[in-house]
């Protein structure tokens, strides 16, 4: 079965295919980390955890056929499960890490090639 026929056959109302949730989890930590809204999805995240199973639940619940057709379901269905909050909010720190890492590595360089400049 390909993967594009796996996700054909989820429907709102089930839980998401692991594969699905892992490419779901990777999309959302790397948009948060690419936009700057670590600190604040982690404030969400944190203060809202053990709500998130409820209001996806009655959210898919009551406008189901609304989120299907807005494309939210999926993000909706991610956040059903118990765990994925937590789950996001350490792909967040883990990939906030790596770019100030990144950058650090940056500056770094920046500042040899600076000093070399200037010594020659």
């Amino acid at each position: 079965m390909a993967v594009g026929e796996d996700k054909r056959r989820w429907e709102h109302w089930e839980d998401l295919p692991e594969d699905m949730e892992k490419e779901m989890l990777e999309k959302m930590a790397r948009f948060i980390v690419d936009n700057n809204l670590g600190l604040m999805a982690q404030i969400l995240l944190e203060s809202g955890e053990p709500l998130t199973k409820v209001f996806a639940t009655i959210g898919m619940g009551i406008f189901g056929p609304y989120l299907e057709f807005l494309g939210a379901d999926t993000y909706t269905s991610y956040f059903r499960k118990e765990g994925n909050a937590r789950l996001l909010m350490e792909r967040i720190e883990e990939l906030e890490q790596e770019r100030k890492r990144r950058e650090e590595e940056s500056r770094k360089k920046d500042k040899q090639k600076k000093e070399e400049k200037d010594g020659s």
